[in-house]
């Protein structure tokens, strides 16, 4: 019996020591704390997943000594499901913070449906009770088996996740990651998710009266755009009507101060900051708050958004295509002056630069930056703009993006296209800029710029 007994006391403390909770097990309770539990703080970060992946509210609140909450859902909307949920978790105090991060998809009509916070709000009442108060004692007691109980144990790495997050689930924050970033994963799905909706008037309106009302109440309210990256960016202003002047402007209006933000940030997936310029947006956003360098006024010089591209290059090109002799297409529609590049029915490719790479290997660029603007009127475009370094006769290195799922159909849309360049470049390779249009339909092309870091 003795031994039987102290078997089942070392499987306890094994089982216990290196058994992990998985990560959509800690979402849940950190999601239905930020619905359900009662506590009150200083200070509330508020907005849609650029927050809650984007912002440590932990940081903030050290950095201005106030107990703060991330209150960041998927796909929310400023609207009374938000508004009520933020005086609640807000003590009735005068000087309280709140942070509002404004995206575009934050103010549409779509995203005010708050479907994530519904549901959270809709949890049975022994889930409510599991996630809240028994949720510690329970990640002591994971269920497990038996190999992944013996990987724990002997530090054996399981199969890459490219997608790796350290979900803080008191705080609300989820510090983000891929092992591999890609800025370009998320245009595809977010083309489509921004067709369907617009920004809703309604809303912006109703945000700015809840501003009002906050403000009355002595609390203090700051706002700021979510940074994502240039793409994306220009994807949501080009399909969803959002002006970022415009926004900031109101927001001042109502009694509000705007944090214009100015050091650099990165995305792992285009939509989403990684951890690093998650914490590195946590601190502008405090200095900004401490040091008073927010936005009362606003002027036409004033600074909105971010940039995403503030480094000196080495090497700048820019062909706005005025003085080409042949082969350029003359015409009013051009997005500066009057001469445009044309790709039509008559070509597959469009060659925008070709040289060798000498100057990349002996200057030792590490990135490639295509900055452009694309104009198209056929829905069913395919173009891409296309990178291609070639290696004695092979690619090395080929990678398109497609223009459409940034630009609208109808309108100049500026696309910037990043690489980085690969390890094992030699000075005897050619770097090949084009544009692929496998349907062969109309694109026009102007301002081509091309930057080397």
């Amino acid at each position: 019996i003795l031994t039987l007994l102290l078997a089942f006391i070392a499987c306890l403390i094994i089982g216990v020591s290196f058994s992990v909770p998985d990560n959509e097990e800690l979402l849940k309770q950190m999601f239905t704390r930020k619905v359900h539990s009662n506590k009150e703080y200083g200070l509330v970060v508020a907005g849609d997943s650029r927050v809650y992946r984007g912002v440590s509210s932990n940081i903030i609140g050290k950095e201005l000594n106030m107990a703060s909450l991330n209150l960041g859902f998927s796909s929310a909307g400023f609207n009374k499901t938000m508004f009520d949920l933020i005086d609640k978790k807000l003590k009735d105090k005068p000087g309280n913070i709140i942070i509002l991060g404004i995206s575009p998809f934050s103010l549409t009509n779509q995203a005010i449906g708050n479907g994530h916070i519904k549901r959270v709000g809709n949890l049975k009442t022994e889930e409510v009770i599991e996630y809240l108060y028994l949720s510690k004692l329970m990640n002591i007691f994971v269920p497990t088996d038996p190999i992944k109980l013996w990987d724990n144990i002997f530090k054996k790495k399981p199969a890459p996740n490219n997608y790796v997050q350290k979900i803080n689930v008191d705080e609300g924050w989820v510090a983000s990651d891929y092992l591999q970033p890609n800025q370009y994963h998320a245009l595809k799905s977010y083309k489509k998710t921004m067709t369907g909706t617009q920004v809703s008037e309604k809303t912006i309106e109703g945000l700015y009266d809840k501003i009002g009302d906050w403000v009355s109440e002595g609390y203090l309210v700051y706002g700021y755009i979510p940074p994502s990256s240039a793409d994306i960016e220009e994807l949501e202003r080009q399909y969803v009507s959002f002006n970022d002047y415009d926004i900031a402007k109101g927001f001042i209006r109502a009694g509000g101060k705007w944090i214009s933000l100015k050091d650099n940030y990165t995305s792992f997936d285009g939509s989403h900051l990684d951890s690093t310029s998650a914490v590195n947006l946590s601190y502008e956003i405090a200095n900004a708050i401490k040091s008073k360098t927010y936005l009362s006024s606003l002027s036409k010089n004033s600074i909105i958004r971010v940039n995403y591209y503030p480094f000196q290059s080495k090497y700048d090109s820019l062909n706005n295509f005025e003085n080409e002799m042949d082969g350029f297409f003359v015409t009013d529609i051009a997005h500066s002056g009057n001469a445009v590049l044309l790709c039509d029915s008559s070509m597959e490719y469009l060659g925008l630069f070709n040289s060798k790479t000498d100057y990349i290997v002996n200057n030792k660029i590490e990135k490639l930056l295509v900055d452009l603007y694309v104009y198209y009127e056929d829905e069913n475009t395919s173009a891409k703009i296309v990178f291609d370094i070639i290696q004695n006769g092979t690619s090395i290195l080929w990678t398109g993006l497609q223009v459409t799922y940034i630009v609208k159909p109808k309108n100049w849309g500026n696309v910037k296209f990043e690489i980085p360049v690969p390890e094992n470049i030699t000075s005897n390779d050619k770097l090949k800029i084009y544009i692929i249009n496998s349907g062969k339909t109309q694109v026009l092309v102007d301002d081509f710029r091309l930057s080397m870091y």
